[in-house]
């Protein structure tokens, strides 16, 4: 009986070793782009993460390294428009919601983020064109439009 416990407990040890191992190899194949990011898609995904950090001026280099990268990424000119309306850089953040805009057409970001530039300018009807836009492309965000003034 000793023994087949003692079996039992090794091979229990084993498992949980080999489950850490997994783990911890996922886990390092997803932090290691975030340390040295080579593509587009990495640089947009660690600016991100610095972006929602509050570290803006990383954020907008590894955006600006994303779309040097990859002229046509849609996704990183939209996070750099979101970062610069944040930063009140209205002028910078209508040319990147432009931008979004000609890549993507169809995408509503584009228009969501330059709705909040109208606004900012108090350019309330070309405000309201973009929103109009953006529910007629993604029906969703009148849902977040709602939770927002709330």
């Amino acid at each position: 009986m000793v023994g087949v416990n003692e079996a039992i407990n090794t091979q229990a040890s084993l498992l949980n070793y080999c489950i850490a191992a997994t783990e911890i190899r996922a886990y390092l194949g997803a932090a290691l782009p975030l340390l040295h990011p080579r593509t587009s898609g990495e640089f947009l995904r660690r600016g991100d993460r610095y972006f929602r950090a509050g570290r803006t001026k990383r954020a907008v280099a590894d955006f600006d390294e994303a779309i040097r990268l990859d002229p046509s990424n849609d996704a990183a000119y939209d996070a750099r428009a979101a970062l610069r309306l944040a930063g009140k850089e209205y002028d910078k953040a209508l040319a990147d919601c432009d931008k979004v805009i000609e890549l993507a057409p169809g995408s509503a970001t584009g228009y969501q983020h330059r709705a909040r530039v109208w606004q900012a300018r108090k350019e309330f009807d070309k405000a309201l064109a973009d929103l109009d836009h953006a529910i007629e492309l993604d029906p969703r965000y009148v849902t977040s439009l709602l939770a927002e003034s709330l």
